[in-house]
């Protein structure tokens, strides 16, 4: 059975706070306008068939929006009062149909922790510069995995210091790795699935003591320098233009690493 809702028509006994509808086959547009916006701290909507543009009055949610798994389409806002927007710490709005450029307000917000906008047609290039004083300390999960975005990677993304999983995988990026790590509590890199060239050496990841997971695998990487990696438990570099013998680290690491669960190359 398929629900209709139109919260706008809705008569509500006193302000909502939180929202939760998640996977409840519910269907249709949101309304533009909503008489509750002002009050909601919390919008679970994923996993419904939700489709139109967002509507303005979902940025006003204070801390958690989450949409994903719906068929909503247009883009985001090009600007936003990041006043407004100071104590939001989640924005899940994977698997839509949104399109457009990904606006630097996002990836601005103080108190942010989980950023995921994978599986939409976001187009273009990140911001290549943001004031770093307005860059999220609380950051945890970056996902823009599976869209159209395109450009060289942003050296900024690897500086979020709480950072634990960021996701770029199957994009357009361009160019060269950054060579410069200060998120040192990474324990999953995905770049796998792109246009990334140069070389790699992967001594440049042994200085992130959490990392875990590295997928660099499908790109167009000419070299691999041989550097010990051992505290790496899945290293996917398969599918690039690496040439010559398999080092003797690479064996030794699959020999010897009770810790080694998945090498790919």
């Amino acid at each position: 059975m398929i629900i209709s809702v139109d919260f706008a028509k809705s008569n509500w006994s006193s302000p909502l706070e939180e929202i939760y509808v998640s996977y409840c086959n519910m269907t249709g547009q949101l309304s533009q306008s909503i008489g509750l916006s002002k009050s909601l701290r919390l919008l679970d909507l994923s996993g419904n068939n939700f489709h139109g543009p967002i509507p303005p009055w979902i940025w006003n949610t204070t801390e958690v929006i989450a949409l994903a798994f719906n068929y909503f389409t247009g883009g985001l806002p090009s600007s936003m009062n990041l006043t407004n927007l100071s104590g939001l710490t989640e924005i899940d709005i994977a698997a839509n149909l949104l399109n457009g450029e990904t606006p630097s307000w996002m990836f601005s917000l103080p108190s942010m922790q989980w950023l995921v906008l994978d599986s939409n047609q976001f187009n273009g290039e990140l911001p290549l510069l943001l004031n770093q004083s307005r860059l999220s300390s609380n950051h945890s999960v970056l996902s823009l995995s599976d869209n159209q975005l395109s450009g060289t990677i942003s050296h900024w993304l690897f500086t979020l210091p709480s950072l634990l999983s960021l996701a770029l995988d199957k994009n357009h990026f361009t160019g060269q790795i950054s060579t410069e790590f200060t998120s040192k509590s990474l324990y999953s890199i995905t770049l796998s699935n792109n246009n990334l060239s140069g070389i790699v050496d992967l001594a440049m990841f042994s200085i992130l003591p959490k990392l875990v997971n590295l997928d660099l695998s499908i790109n167009n990487l000419s070299a691999v320098a041989s550097k010990d990696l051992l505290h790496v438990e899945q290293l996917h570099r398969s599918d690039n233009q690496i040439y010559g013998d398999i080092p003797r680290w690479i064996q030794n690491m699959a020999k010897d690493s009770s810790d080694l669960l998945s090498l790919d190359l």
